[in-house]
This record gives C-alpha cells, sequence and structure tokens, in this order.
C-alpha cells in the first residue's frame, strides 16, 4: 500500500482554532495575552500556542494516510473542526498523538507478556529494585492508557462515523473493555502485600508467608489480560493500514498467528513449571524426576519450553511420560491448544497459497469440468488437445491481458441486473427501474434531489465483488438507512465510505446536472451527488478505469483509437468482449449476416474474397465494421492464421455509439470504402452514405 507519514505539521496546517471548549485558546487566554513574559513576548501569546501546538496532535493531520481515510483535505479539515467542538482534549484515533501512544503501548505488551511469566514463574525473589522498577512503569503507562481511553474517540465498526462526544465514548467503552483493561492494569499482587501487611507486620516470620506469596503469583497472572488489548490493537492497526483484502493481508496473519503460536508455546513452558512449584515440587513431577529443583532459571526455563512444545506439537511428551495427575492434565491442555493452533495455522496457510495464484485456480476448476463434458462424450483424442489448446491458450491470454482481474467487476456492474428503485408516486405505490448503467452512463448523473434506494442484495453482491466492506449495506444514522430491505444512498458515511476505498487520495468522479429517464418512460428522480461524488458515479467511473486499463496496449496499437476523442475512446472500450480464435478458425465468413465488428490486439488473420484476393491484417488493425455500416452481408470473410486475441463489439452497442460521435462514423465508413476497394468491390449503400454526410 501507500507508505503512510504522520506529521504534526499536517494537522497545524488546518483551520485555526477557535474560541471555544477544544484545546484552541479560549477567552481566558486572550485576555491574559497583555501580560509579557521572561522572553519579551506575551505570556498569554505563548500559552495559546501551546496550546495550538498540543491540540493540532490531538487532531487528524492532513498527510497520505488522513486523506486515504476521509477522501479529501476538506473531509479531514471537517474532522479537525469536530474535534475542536467536541470538548476539551478529545483525542481523535487517527491523530499523531493517538498512533505515537498506541505504538508506545504495543512495545509495553509485547514486553509485559514475554517478561511477566517468566518473572512470576522462574524468579525466587521478586523484591528487587529493576523487578520493581519494571512493574511500576508498567502499570503506570496501562493507567495512563485506561484514563486516555475515556477522552479517545472511537470508530464504529462498519460505519464511518467516529464518536466523540464524551459521554457516549465513556458509556461505550464502560460497556466493551474497561473491565478487562482495569483488572488487567491495577497491580493487585503490590495491594495484597501491603494489606497483608498492615494488618500483620510479622506475616513474613510465619507458615502464612508462603502461601501469600504463591497467592500473589496467580494474582499477578491477572497482567496476562493485556493480552485482550494487544489483539485490539493488531486488529486496529489492520483497518487502519487498509490491510484486509490483499496478498499483504494474509501474509500478516499468518505472521500474527506464528507470533501467537509462540507465545502460547512460551506461556505453556512457564505454566509447566509454575504449577510443580506451587505445589512445593512434589516427588513425582517432571522438576524432581530430572532433579532440577536448585538449577538456574534459564536452564529451568529451556526444560520446559521444550517440553511444552513438544506437547503442542504433538510429537511427544519431553524427556519423559507425565507421571501425576497435575503433569497428566497440563500434558492435555498443552495438547488441545497445540492441535488448535496448528489447525488454524493450516487453515490461514491454505488460504494463503490459494490467495498467491487464484486465476490459475479458478481456470482448473473450470477446465476440469471441460474435461469431464469431453470424457462423458468420449470425443477423439485430437478434438480433446484442440480445446486443451485453445483454453490454455486464452488463459495466458486473459492473465497477460488483464483480463481476469477485471472480468469479475466489469460483469458486475455492466452486465449484471443491478437496478435503482425510484419512488415516482408514494401515494399510489408506482416505481421505475433503471439500470446501474443506464441511469449514470459516463458523465451522467446530477446533484441536489432526492435520493434513490438501491436494493440491498444488488449493492452486496457489487460491493463484496468490488471488495468494500460489508458495512456498507448496514443502515446509518444520518442518513435513511435501510427501510423495506432496500439502502438508500448516497449517506453520509456511505459516501465517505465508498470515496475511501475507490479514491484514496480524494480525486472522485465529476457528475453533470443532467436528468435520466426509466425503461418505461417515467423521469426518475435525481441521484444526490453531494459534491458531485455520488455511488453510482464512482462505480462507474471504476468501471471506466479498469476497461482503460486492460485496454491500454490496444489503444496504443490502434491509430484510429490513438488519435481520437478520448471520451469516444472510452465509450467504446466499454462495450468492447475480449475472444480468443485459434489458428484456421474462421472468425466471419462471407456472406453471412454481421453482427460484430472485431479489434486486433495480437494476431494476424487473412482477408478473404471469392476472387481470391489475400490481405492480412496485424497487431491494431480492425475488421467487420462494413456490414454494421450497411446492415448488408458479410462481404469477405476473415482467418485466423495465429493465435488470436480480439474485441468484438456487437452492432447495438456499435450504433449506440457512432451516434453520439458522428464525426467517428465518417472515419469508419471512409476506411471501410478504401477496404472495398482494395479488393475490388463496390457498396452503392456505403457510398451513398459518404456523400450524404460529406454535402
Amino acid at each position: 500500500g501507500p507508505k503512510v507519514s504522520f506529521s504534526c505539521r499536517g494537522a497545524a496546517s488546518g483551520p485555526a482554532p477557535g474560541p471555544g471548549p477544544g484545546p484552541g485558546p479560549g477567552p481566558a487566554d486572550e485576555a491574559g495575552s497583555e501580560e509579557a513574559g521572561p522572553a519579551g513576548e506575551p505570556r498569554g501569546s505563548q500559552a495559546s500556542f501551546m496550546q495550538r501546538q498540543f491540540g493540532a496532535l490531538l487532531q487528524p493531520g492532513v498527510n497520505k494516510f488522513s486523506l486515504r481515510m476521509f477522501g479529501s483535505q476538506k473531509a479531514v479539515e471537517r474532522e479537525q473542526e469536530r474535534v475542536k467542538s467536541a470538548g476539551a482534549w478529545i483525542i481523535h484515533p487517527y491523530s499523531d498523538f493517538r498512533f505515537y501512544w498506541d505504538f508506545t503501548m504495543l512495545l509495553f505488551m509485547v514486553g509485559n507478556l514475554i517478561i511477566i511469566p517468566v518473572g512470576i514463574t522462574f524468579f525466587k525473589d521478586e523484591t528487587t529494585a529493576p523487578w520493581i522498577v519494571f512493574n511500576v512503569v508498567s502499570d503506570t503507562f496501562f493507567l495512563m492508557d485506561l484514563v486516555l481511553n475515556f477522552r479517545t474517540g472511537i470508530v464504529i465498526e462498519d460505519n464511518t462515523e467516529i464518536i466523540l462526544d464524551p459521554e457516549k465514548i465513556k458509556k461505550k467503552y464502560l460497556r466493551t473493555w474497561f473491565v478487562v483493561d482495569f483488572v488487567s492494569s491495577i497491580p493487585v499482587d503490590y495491594i495484597f502485600l501491603i494489606v497483608e501487611k498492615g494488618i500483620d507486620s510479622e506475616v513474613y516470620k510465619t507458615a502464612r508467608a508462603l502461601r501469600i506469596v504463591r497467592f500473589t503469583k496467580i494474582l499477578s497472572l491477572l497482567r496476562l489480560l493485556r493480552l485482550s488489548r494487544l489483539i485490539r490493537y493488531i486488529h486496529q492497526w489492520e483497518e487502519i493500514f487498509h490491510m484486509t483484502y490483499d496478498l499483504a493481508s494474509a501474509v500478516m496473519r499468518i505472521c500474527n498467528l506464528i507470533s501467537m503460536m509462540l507465545l502460547l508455546c512460551h506461556w505453556d513452558g512457564c505454566l509447566q513449571f509454575l504449577v510443580p512449584m506451587l505445589q512445593d515440587f512434589p516427588r513425582n513431577c517432571w522438576v524432581s524426576i530430572n532433579g532440577m529443583v536448585n538449577h538456574s532459571w534459564s536452564e529451568l526455563y529451556s526444560f520446559a519450553l521444550f517440553k511444552a512444545m513438544s506437547h503442542m506439537l504433538c510429537i511427544g511428551y519431553g524427556r519423559q511420560a507425565p507421571e501425576s495427575m497435575t503433569d497428566i492434565w497440563l500434558t492435555m491442555l498443552s495438547m488441545i491448544v497445540g492441535a488448535t493452533c496448528y489447525a488454524m495455522f493450516i487453515g490461514h496457510a491454505t488460504a494463503l497459497i490459494q490467495s498467491l495464484d487464484s486465476s490459475r485456480r479458478q481456470y482448473q476448476e473450470k477446465y476440469k469440468q471441460v474435461e469431464q463434458y469431453m470424457s462423458f462424450h468420449k470425443l477423439p483424442a485430437d478434438f480433446r488437445q484442440k480445446i486443451h489448446d485453445y483454453y490454455e491458450h486464452r488463459y495466458q491470454a486473459c492473465v497477460t491481458s488483464g483480463q481476469i482481474p477485471g472480468a469479475a467487476v466489469i460483469k458486475s456492474l455492466k452486465q449484471q441486473q443491478f437496478t435503482l428503485f425510484g419512488e415516482v408516486n408514494n401515494r399510489e405505490g408506482r416505481k421505475s427501474e433503471i439500470e446501474v448503467s443506464e441511469a449514470c452512463a459516463p458523465f451522467r448523473g446530477c446533484r441536489g434531489g432526492p435520493v434513490l434506494p438501491l436494493p440491498a442484495s444488488g449493492v452486496a453482491r457489487g460491493l463484496g465483488i468490488l471488495g468494500l466492506e460489508e458495512g456498507l449495506r448496514d443502515h446509518d444514522a444520518g442518513g435513511r438507512g435501510m427501510e423495506g430491505q432496500a439502502l438508500w444512498f448516497p449517506a453520509d458515511s456511505l459516501k465517505a465510505r465508498c470515496q475511501r476505498h475507490l479514491f484514496p487520495l480524494g480525486a472522485g468522479p465529476h457528475c453533470a446536472e443532467e436528468d435520466t429517464k426509466g425503461l418505461r418512460g417515467e423521469t426518475v428522480p435525481k441521484v444526490g451527488c453531494d459534491g458531485s461524488k455520488g455511488l453510482i458515479c464512482a462505480l462507474m467511473s471504476l468501471l471506466q478505469e479498469i476497461v482503460n486499463f486492460n485496454c491500454r496496449k490496444l489503444v496504443a496499437s490502434m491509430p484510429l483509437f490513438a488519435n481520437a476523442d478520448p471520451n469516444f475512446v472510452t465509450a467504446m472500450l466499454t462495450k468492447l468482449k475480449f475472444e480468443v480464435f485459434q489458428p484456421g478458425d474462421y472468425i466471419i465468413r462471407e456472406g453471412t449476416v454481421g453482427k460484430k465488428m472485431y479489434f486486433i490486439q495480437h494476431g494476424v488473420v487473412s482477408v478473404l474474397t471469392k476472387g481470391n484476393k489475400e490481405m492480412k491484417l496485424s497487431d491494431g488493425s480492425y475488421f467487420g465494421e462494413i456490414c454494421l455500416l450497411t446492415r448488408g452481408r458479410r462481404t469477405a470473410s476473415v482467418r485466423a492464421d495465429t493465435y488470436c486475441r480480439l474485441y468484438s463489439l456487437s452492432v447495438d452497442n456499435f450504433n449506440e455509439v457512432l451516434e453520439e460521435y458522428p464525426m467517428m462514423r465518417r472515419a469508419f465508413e471512409t476506411v471501410a470504402i478504401d477496404r472495398l476497394d482494395r479488393i475490388g468491390k463496390k457498396n452503392s449503400i456505403l457510398l451513398h452514405k459518404v456523400q450524404h454526410d460529406l454535402n
């Protein structure tokens, strides 16, 4: 993905904070600005400057990351204003301060989850200065994080709205993760020791001392609940950096899973020694059997980790089989955890392997059906080989020309019957239906009118293929939401989410002021494209981008397209269909009714006539347009001399495009007359059309 840079200067570049409840200067600051400081500057001015700088850290900055999240610089500036108006010291979840704080807490969490189990299990003296300092510093940071969570905005899943109201933040946090975070942050073990020591100052001189120490070790394990924070932070960063659907996300998930498995092995190794230690090392425990009670902590940890990994990987019991009932139960627990992790690892690895070459996998699945068909009908071997060569060459052509990645999107946006339902008369309940491609063709659409509801099933298929989140189908608190199984759009959150995924840097499509007509002739309400960035316009613009990219080589090699109006090229390309022909195949035959014309992306064809006049066409050429212009029969046959990758255009689409660009029709007619002369044929209808156009 794009490199994300965090800079407080970007946040400060927004509108200057005004007087109000936010971190900016208030009336008191202005009143005190007359007092001079020691450096000769007004003290109020210095305080106001510091507040603005610190307040900028609490707001999202104008950088690549925030532009991708919110869609445009204006949207980021609006979010900055929301932070200022939310209240004093409200922290935006995408601010620079929160980013660096979360990164610091991530390091503390990893250190705690690794060091604390070792200290509790293998360190006999937990009252040393380094250990106490480590615990006190860690607990202090986690308590500070607990407090900051009450002032940090919350991103609602499946919605782009970010909660910045302090009361809503508090209620949301108290209902979710507060209890777990509070228990894992409070130093319960030290509090227990202080209370016990205050009640009985001779506690360490009695027989209760050992039991109290053991109990405090168990209480110290509550800090391991910080694992929940680690998981939440990792998931949040995956969402922030948009690592959800691509190959990097699969690799990241496997790395996270391996790290989690190693952490569980580490914990299990500590547990293998902690339980016998709490039992005063009975004779039949593995520590006593191996005579390792008084060994160093590093040696004990190594043997315990080896024993735990042997159980979790299901390769044995370690140095010997368990003998005590406690060891037996610990071994079973280790095996269950290890088997679960192993199954998860296999699942993630399988998903990663499949995602590495998904197009080849789809091809193999489809060709397997073809093989079953050929086997069932007992086709000859040479015919089977010819079919195999065709499919293999078509697969390679699709991969090199970029057809497979865009095929699903194009099919979804252009061919499937996604229908918009517009309320024409609410009282009578009549509705008009228009296809998406007709409702918002290139450079169509509108602004400032009632919105149209999109059926939930249609938007589910379309946005799912595009890789957008399922939350786009959910209701929006600020818009119409779900009504009658239809999603009213474009609601603010829906547009922002769609804009963020389709146009990372905020550059969206533009819709002109134009009404559309339904299939039945009714006037369809205008689509609300606030800022000319409606959902349908975005989808159609995306379709154009995909087609233009896939056909870029065709456009570059064809003079007709290279010198034509870009709007004509786009309109033409969106209607092309990719086809592959083998050597010797007749693409068209003389005398038949023509319904298509063809553009050659790669390959060589021969134009054959009954008069034995042969003409070769290759990359960048086109043929078959004559009968489309005259609505007559084919004047020649065309045979593929090599494997040919062609794009076909139907007669209906051909005439539809040329009606909007009459000058291009003249260009086609001129080339057609020249070709008829070269093969020794004349066409009076075509000549009459050309003369009529010239006059």
